[in-house]
This record gives C-alpha cells, sequence and structure tokens, in this order.
C-alpha cells in the first residue's frame, strides 16, 4: 500500500528526454517535466504541504532542501501516541551525572550546569515493528554465531581434556548463556534538560553512557534539528518537549509510507535528478496520523486534529494517502465533514481512493468526502520499462487494485488519475535509500505535487487559486484514459501544464467558483448521480435530480436573494434524456431525466449529464456533472445449475463481470 538501488541513486545525470528510466519516479505522465522547463520558477516554492502519514524521515537525504536551499521539513506533529516518552521525573547530577531510567550512570561534560533535567527511557517496544523485528534478528544471529564457536571450543575442550575436564562456576555461565537466547534489545536512556525557557533533548545512541558525545536536539520546529539512534537502528529522529516538560515527543517515520509519498511530492535529489519529485520547491509540514502502536492505523480523531493542525500551520494542501471501509459512503461520516470543514478554510484535501479494486463501488473514507480530491492509480509505459522490467509495456492502464467508483449514492467516488506506481525515498532505517512501492497512495501524492506547482504558479501571478477553482481547472484539462470510464478514473487524467493555462482563464474571468449539492434517489440513498445495479426490467425509467447552491456560512440573506443560474443541459450519451434548460435559485430546483436501458447488453454502461451555465463561456467548461451508472448483470437460473460459460479476450485491464443469481 521493492529493488534496492545502491549508490547508483546517489548519482544523478541530467534527465534527458529520452531517458529509458524516466518512469521511475513519473514526471512526464502527467506533464510534470513540460510545466518546469517552461516555468521554472513555479516549482513549489512558496507552498506549504501537509503530509497526513505514518511520518517523514527527517533526515533523508532527498529531503532536507529545496532548489533554492531552504529548509524542506519546516515542521512536524504527532497526531497519535506512537512518538510520546514520559519524562515527567526530575533528576539532579551528582559528581556530573545521572542516574539513567536503564540504570547506566549517564556522564553529563558540556551538558553540566542545566537548570532542570528530566529521565525518560525508550526500549526495542518504541521502535517501528519493522525495525524492531530486524535488530533482535540481527541480535539473534549473532547470538547464533557465537553460540557456534562456542560449541566447536566445548569440543576442542573435551577432546583435550576427556571425561577429566574440570568444573569451575565460570564454564558453567558461560554454559548457561548459550543455552536460550534472551535480549530485549536496546535500551537507550533519554534527557530533557532546559537552560532558561529553553529544552532541549539528548540521547545516549550508544547506550555507553556518554552523553557529552550525543548530540543535543532543539525544537525541530524552530532548528531543524536531528539525529541518529545508533548505527544499529539507524533511526533518524526529531524532539519536541511538551507539558513543561513532562513529555518529550520524538519524531521519526513509523513504517516508511510517509517518507515514500513525501518523495513523490517534493524530493530534490538535486538538479536533474530521477528522483526528484513532482513539485521539489515546496515545503513540508510532516503530520504522523498511523499510530506505530497499532500497527499504522489510523483513527477519525487523529485525522481531524491534524487537519486543523495543517491549515493553524498555514499549510495550502494535503496529502493523505489513508483510507478504509466506509460505513455510509455518502459524505455522513465525521472524516467528510473534517475534510469539508478543512476546504472551507482554503486547504485543498488530496487523498487516495484506495486500493480494493476492480470492483466496482469500492472507494474508501476518506476519499468518499464530497470536498476530497480522490485519486485513482494508473500505470504509464515509462514507469512499466523502468520499474518493472516490462518488455511489451501498454497503457496507460489503471492498476487492477485502483478502487472504482460509483458511491452506493451514484457520486463519481474517484475524482482524478495520476501514476500509482514510484521508486521513492525510504527511511534510513529501511537500509536503502528508495524503493518501488505502488498503490493509490502513491497517486495521491503525484496529484498533490500537481496542485503545488499550480498553486505556486498561480501565487507567483497574483491569480487567485482556491480548492474549488483547482478543482475545476483540472476537470477542464484532464485526459480521459482509453478503455475506462467515467466511475474507475473520474475525469482522467490531471494535464498540469494545461490545467494552470484554464486556472489563468477562470482567474480572468473573474468569477466566484459554487459550490453545488447534487442529489438524486437511488437505491442506496440519495447522492451526487444515478446508480441502478440490478434492473428490475430493461424498459425506460425517470429520475429526479436537484441541483442547489451551497453558501458560504458569512453569505447574507441578500446575496442568497440575489443568486440566479441558468443552465444548458446536454448528455453525452443517446440513452440519457434530459431538458435543455433549468434555472437554479439559492433555493434550487429539481430537473427530470429518462433513462432508457432498452437493448442493454450486460456489463457496465456509464454517461453523464453535463450542466452548462448559459451565461459563461464554453472555455469555462460544464458547471455540473451529473454521472449516471447503470449496471447489467448475467442472469443464471436454477435450472441450469447456476452456470454462466463465456468466451472473451482478456485485455491488459480488469474486465467487470456482475451477475444476478436467480431463484
Amino acid at each position: 500500500m521493492a529493488v534496492i538501488l545502491p549508490l547508483l541513486l546517489l548519482c544523478h545525470p541530467v534527465l534527458q528526454q529520452s531517458d529509458p528510466l524516466a518512469g521511475q519516479l513519473p514526471k512526464r505522465d502527467l506533464g510534470v517535466d513540460r510545466f518546469l522547463a517552461e516555468f521554472p520558477d513555479y516549482d513549489g516554492r512558496g507552498v506549504r504541504v501537509a503530509v497526513l502519514d505514518t511520518g517523514i524521515d527527517p533526515g533523508h537525504p532527498f529531503l532536507q532542501r529545496t532548489p533554492d536551499g531552504r529548509r524542506k521539513i519546516v515542521d512536524w506533529y504527532d497526531a497519535t501516541t506512537d512518538g510520546r516518552v514520559d519524562t515527567s521525573l526530575r533528576a539532579e547530577p551528582v559528581d556530573g551525572a545521572l542516574i539513567g531510567l536503564s540504570g547506566r550512570r549517564l556522564v553529563l561534560g558540556g551538558r553540566a550546569g542545566a537548570d532542570e533535567y528530566r529521565l525518560g527511557r525508550i526500549d526495542a517496544d518504541f521502535l517501528p515493528a519493522e525495525l524492531r523485528h530486524r535488530i533482535l534478528a540481527e541480535r539473534k544471529e549473532e547470538w547464533e554465531k557465537g553460540r557456534r564457536e562456542w560449541q566447536e571450543a566445548k569440543v576442542r575442550r573435551q577432546h583435550d581434556f576427556g571425561d577429566a575436564e574440570p568444573a569451575n562456576l565460570r564454564q558453567q555461565e558461560i554454559a548457561a548463556r548459550w543455552q536460550e537466547f534472551r535480549d530485549p534489545g536496546p535500551v537507550w536512556d533519554l534527557v530533557a534538560l532546559r537552560r532558561g525557557e529553553e529544552w532541549r533533548v539528548v540521547i545516549d545512541a550508544d547506550e555507553d553512557g556518554d552523553l557529552d558525545e550525543e548530540r543535543e536536539l532543539r525544537s525541530f520546529r524552530a532548528s531543524g534539528d536531528w539525529a541518529v539512534l545508533g548505527d544499529e537502528a539507524l533511526l533518524n529522529y526529531a524532539a519536541e518537549v511538551r507539558a513543561d516538560g513532562d513529555e518529550t515527543v520524538l519524531f521519526f517515520d513509523t513504517n516508511g509510507h510517509g517518507t515514500h509519498v513525501a518523495g513523490i511530492i517534493g524530493a530534490w535529489q538535486g538538479e536533474g535528478g530521477r528522483l526528484n519529485g513532482v513539485a521539489p520547491g515546496v515545503e513540508f509540514v510532516a503530520i504522523k496520523i498511523g499510530d506505530g502502536k497499532f500497527g499504522a492505523s489510523t483513527s477519525g480523531f487523529a485525522i481531524a486534529k491534524a487537519l486543523d493542525y495543517a491549515v493553524e500551520a498555514g499549510c495550502d494542501v494535503a496529502n493523505i494517502s489513508f483510507g478504509g471501509p466506509s460505513f455510509f459512503a455518502d459524505g455522513r461520516e465525521p472524516d467528510a465533514w473534517i475534510i469539508e470543514e478543512a476546504t472551507r478554510r482554503g486547504l485543498a484535501v488530496v487523498t487516495s481512493a484506495g486500493n480494493e479494486g476492480p470492483t466496482l463501488t469500492t472507494v474508501g473514507a476518506p476519499a468518499t468526502s464530497r470536498a476530497a480530491f480522490a485519486i485513482a492509480a494508473a500505470v504509464w509505459p515509462d514507469t512499466q520499462k523502468a520499474n518493472y522490467a516490462a518488455l511489451r509495456p501498454v497503457g496507460p492502464v489503471l492498476f487492477d487494485f485502483s478502487s472504482r467508483g460509483p458511491l452506493p449514492t451514484g457520486a463519481l467516488g474517484v475524482s482524478f488519475t495520476a501514476p500509482g506506481a514510484a521508486l521513492s525515498s525510504l527511511p534510513s532505517w529501511r537500509i536503502t535509500p528508495a524503493e518501488n512501492f505502488n498503490g493509490t497512495s502513491m497517486a495521491a501524492p503525484q496529484a498533490t505535487g500537481c496542485i503545488a506547482l499550480l498553486i505556486s504558479g498561480a501565487r507567483a501571478e497574483g491569480v487567485a487559486a482556491g480548492p474549488e477553482r483547482i478543482r475545476r481547472a483540472l476537470r477542464l484539462t484532464a485526459e480521459p484514459l482509453p478503455g475506462a470510464s467515467w466511475v474507475e478514473q473520474g475525469h482522467g487524467a490531471i494535464r498540469v501544464l494545461p490545467a494552470f493555462a484554464a486556472l489563468r482563464s477562470l482567474a480572468e474571468e473573474g468569477r466566484e467558483e459554487v459550490v453545488w449539492e447534487v442529489e438524486a434517489d437511488n437505491p442506496f440513498g440519495t447522492g451526487a448521480g444515478i446508480y441502478l445495479r440490478d434492473l428490475p426490467a430493461p424498459t425506460p425509467f425517470e429520475r429526479a435530480v436537484r441541483i442547489a447552491p451551497r453558501f458560504p456560512e458569512e453569505a447574507s440573506h441578500a446575496e442568497q436573494a440575489a443568486f440566479l443560474r441558468t443552465f444548458r443541459l446536454e448528455a453525452d450519451q443517446p440513452w440519457i434524456q434530459v431538458p435543455e434548460a433549468v434555472y437554479a435559485t439559492a433555493g434550487g430546483r429539481s430537473f427530470p431525466v429518462t433513462i432508457d436501458p432498452t437493448g442493454f447488453e450486460p456489463g457496465l454502461h456509464v454517461g453523464r449529464i453535463l450542466l452548462w451555465d448559459a451565461d459563461r463561456p464554453a472555455t469555462a467548461g460544464p458547471e455540473i456533472v451529473v454521472p449516471v451508472t447503470i449496471v447489467v448483470p448475467f442472469a443464471t437460473e436454477a435450472a441450469d445449475g447456476h452456470r454462466l460459460v463465456r468466451s472473451f479476450r482478456l485485455e491488459p485491464e480488469a474486465p467487470h463481470q456482475a451477475m444476478a443469481v436467480g431463484g
């Protein structure tokens, strides 16, 4: 939701247009390379991105600086309990040393003279699970080596002494040591010390009791300080002391997912580096929502705290490459409300659509929020060749795992499609600088990077670019993938250069974007589209669709009273009939839709109803898009033993096969 490339990653010849390795971390597929070639200063600079994930490695070499030399990770916030260390115990030095919670004598050296000392301790259970298992496995391997040497020595002694070998206590102690492996792993002492109003943190990383040789960390937000937790663990961490010294929080990536996502968004390997991110000029606010104590899973409470922090920290975009099943999938989940509120406050929230495909209606929360940019995952030929050694690349094609829409209530579910595989950065404790991962978790940061580029350029040119205007610009210019329906790919693959042109055009027009509520009755609830999976009969039927503007809380009654929009309607499929026009006031308006499934073959049938603002130019695109999804199943009967036999050609994508089992 992976091949080790060693020192090769540390060199970066200038990327040529014909470079067969261009797909390692894709930047051609969405036109990022062309955008940066035309606008090199719009590389994400001036844009702050919140990465809500498992954390970001504060010491990764690709995540240290932006192309113009600014600090890359400017803030860290842990919305979980993962990095908390109790430092409530006060201690006084004696003869220039403290007695740590490990029992070791901690020599202060240059750390002496602080106004206050607090003691803490971390051990192997504090570490990311994968790192803990590696360390214990390495220690057991060393123990096995020692045990073999002891056994060989024992055989030699028996050969020399026979049964007359003298017994002694020392030999018995050594024998007991090699009978059973017992090692709790490393134990590190942590000391929080205060000088005046400033708290600092020092950890005895090599477990030798000498604090003078260890790095003293200031607040990460203020300083960017980080250190390495021992040569064995190689865990890069930063620190923050809270609650007047009673608690210290250590910041680190708990499994590598967040560092990989951040690398896709905005890594800077160097000029021409293949592993540069989409928007290398961005600044990051690392926000941990994946709690290592619970398998890196998250909660709605953590996401709520994280998004609130992102807004308060001045972020422009938030990436959430996390998700899970949605009970309602209709925008009523707390996650959906939280994302809508963050969007209202100016934050563009990008989410992964989910990895539960290729079945229809598998988009998970929080991507089910109307306000989220929910991103599906596809793979382009460059990446197939560079990361999967494909001899006959195809595509671009959606990954089979990419979750598909529509939502049960008829809404599209997926907003856009982006590359869903990349060779990107991993934390140092994974013992590799980068690996190839795939998933919608990798597609979302591609979209996040593109949005950061758009905001960077818009800000430089004084162009207004809020979340809804960006959404419209992306929708206007997205390129549909051949062979995939709207409910599978959303509006299509992002194209960043045309989207920037559209953003400029929309800004010149100067109209505020209106958020529309769309309601249509469906068997699984009311939502923003029409969705039927089991038609009672293949005959024409009618549905009513209601549209209504959603006004901001501060909108006055006068503004609402003056609101009037007139739309021209069209359908992009002949089996959908709509009126030629409809108007809407602040109270909303309904219109009828007739759908004629006569003659439909079994399978998936998708169309769209497009509402064009009659008073805006055609270049502004449709104001409202209402998806219509009809699934006609293959029917089986008891008389036939519920057998279905078909022959068809398997293409490099997953065909949809729906079945209705008769009585």
